[in-house]
């Protein structure tokens, strides 16, 4: 029987290239870390892009301003009618406040309009928003507040995963759209 005949792999080249593989994989573990990270961080601020939406689109239907209460350290937020709720049983219902959850390893803090990307320095208050002794005041830390008119108080939340990825969510105060913008990671 002649050996020379026979191909195959030498123990060589199967060393070579599980070097190659375990070079290649020492380099891909890094990245794939951060993207549970990020995918944590992108999910709540979907949920706090669909709650202003909700928030914005109750205080249209039900004519009465809407207040989005956050409490990231806690991981929830609440959504509830600012003021005397009406009386009438079909609205009482509607006015019930909306609890969620957001996932509390993502931080979060306020940004001044001054501060965020493109924000107006000043902001004018909607006509039909409660007059200036009724309105949350502009440091008032983690709630929002959405008018009747379509409007809502202008806000920048900045929500921030463990890996240093960050998102702004802005809410435009004519529009009461959330805006996401992308910061530096830190």
């Amino acid at each position: 029987m002649n050996r020379s005949n026979h191909s195959g792999f030498t123990l060589i080249e199967l060393m070579a290239v599980l070097a190659v593989i375990a070079i290649m994989t020492a380099l891909i573990i890094p990245e794939m870390r951060g993207t549970l990270s990020e995918a944590e961080l992108r999910s709540s601020a979907r949920t706090l892009i669909n709650a202003c939406q909700v928030a914005s689109s109750r205080a249209i239907a039900l004519n009465q301003p809407q207040e989005l209460r956050i409490e990231a350290p806690a991981g929830r937020y609440q959504l509830r009618p600012l003021g005397n709720p009406g009386t009438t049983d079909v609205r009482t219902r509607a006015q019930a406040p909306v609890d969620g959850r957001i996932d509390s390893r993502v931080t979060f803090s306020w940004e001044s309009a001054t501060e965020a990307e493109g924000a107006p320095e000043s902001q004018t208050p909607s006509p039909n928003a409660p007059n200036a002794d009724e309105r949350p005041a502009a440091d008032a830390r983690h709630r929002i507040s959405f008018y009747p008119d379509g409007t809502a108080q202008g806000a920048t939340m900045v929500l921030r995963d463990r890996e240093g990825f960050r998102l702004a969510l802005e809410i435009q105060p004519v529009t009461a759209r959330v805006r996401v913008l992308e910061r530096p990671r830190n």
